[in-house]
């Protein structure tokens, strides 16, 4: 909490060092706030404080209309208004009836700026100071405002003091003020000092104008659409690359489960060929020969149907890819006396489907 109020203090403080070179007084001319005091200036300020007789004001009752239909007859007569015109509308206190009030800055557009707000002097003075009276001598002369009525004049005619002003507009003469020349520039931006956003939408008018080339005009018209162009692009680039990862993952993890589904396959054969075996095993009485044959068989890739031992010969019954070869290495075994095909040897898909019958050396 005291680190908020240090940057306020920070921040208030910056900007009533700086305020001055933002604000502008305009009578007859432009001027600027320099050590304290107004210097006739070339340009209005961000903030222009208008003297009230270069503010043409005036006013308008409208009687039984809602809200709604009082802007609307507002806003058709702006159209057919000046350029630095501001319109107020004021509720009354009796039910559906409204005034309004229009000022028109006399500006010179010599001195007038591409962007400003204008607040006429006396509609300043009267948001945001508290005293019902105020007389202010000012560069136009000296000025009477009457807060609570919204009503201001200058001193002349059978209007020379205060008090008179008082008794003319019907207020009393009590709570006033009165600003001496020299303190009239200090006394002004001590006023905007204590204005708020609120303030300036309500009493300000807000000029603003920028002029361009046409070329500025279709930049400003292209622009957006290129830059919009470019981030789709961008961004359908990047959805693409992203497509483009998934598909090379999806690609790499099929890859992988064909991999692992042939792998289970040639496993599942392996098994399928162990638990034949076992149980061909299982089921005869094998002697050391025969173990040979069997091993000598399974080394060259026979796949074993039935096998078993009668009468003296051991009959296989299987598949390889080449039947005469293995023949032929049964043949050349030191135990064998002879192995020969029993019955003809049948092609299926450049496999042999043989049977053999061995005989042993006694």
């Amino acid at each position: 909490m005291e680190k908020m109020i240090s940057i306020t203090r920070v921040l208030s403080s910056w900007w009533k060092r700086h305020l001055p070179s933002f604000v502008s007084y305009y009578h007859e001319h432009p001027y600027k706030f320099d050590k304290g005091e107004l210097v006739q200036s070339d340009k209005v300020g961000v903030i222009c404080i208008v003297s009230k007789k270069f503010c043409k004001v005036s006013r308008k009752h409208y009687h039984s209309v809602s809200p709604s239909e009082i802007r609307s007859i507002v806003k058709i007569q702006k159209k057919n208004i000046g350029n630095l015109v501001h319109v107020k509308i004021c509720p009354l206190q009796v039910d559906d009836e409204f005034e309004v009030i229009t000022t028109e800055f006399l500006i010179d557009e010599a001195y007038s700026n591409r962007f400003c707000i204008y607040l006429a002097e006396d509609a300043l003075f009267s948001r945001v100071l508290k005293a019902k009276l105020l007389s202010l001598h000012t560069p136009a002369g000296q000025l009477f405002i009457a807060r609570s009525v919204s009503k201001s004049a200058y001193k002349g005619g059978l209007i020379q003091s205060l008090e008179q002003f008082s008794h003319s507009v019907g207020v009393a003469f009590i709570d006033a003020i009165e600003v001496q020349p020299s303190k009239f520039p200090e006394f002004l931006l001590s006023a905007i000092f204590k204005l708020n956003i609120k303030d300036i939408a309500k009493e300000g008018f807000i000029k603003t104008r920028i002029s361009t080339s046409p070329i500025q005009n279709h930049s400003l018209i292209i622009a957006p659409i290129v830059a919009f162009t470019l981030g789709v692009g961008v961004y359908c680039l990047s959805l693409f690359w992203q497509l483009e990862s998934v598909k090379a993952t999806l690609m790499n993890s099929t890859s992988i489960a064909n991999k692992i589904i042939q792998h289970k396959a040639e496993l599942d054969t392996k098994t399928d060929m162990v638990n034949d075996v076992s149980k061909l095993l299982m089921e005869q009485r094998l002697t050391y020969p025969h173990w040979q044959l069997i091993e000598l068989a399974l080394s060259r890739g026979t796949m074993m149907n039935y096998f078993r031992f009668e009468n003296d010969v051991f009959k296989l019954d299987g598949v390889v890819e080449d039947a005469n070869a293995l023949l032929e290495e049964f043949n050349n075994h030191p135990l064998v006396s002879s192995a020969v095909f029993d019955g003809a040897v049948r092609k299926n898909n450049n496999l042999d489907n043989f049977v053999i019958q061995v005989s042993f050396k006694n």
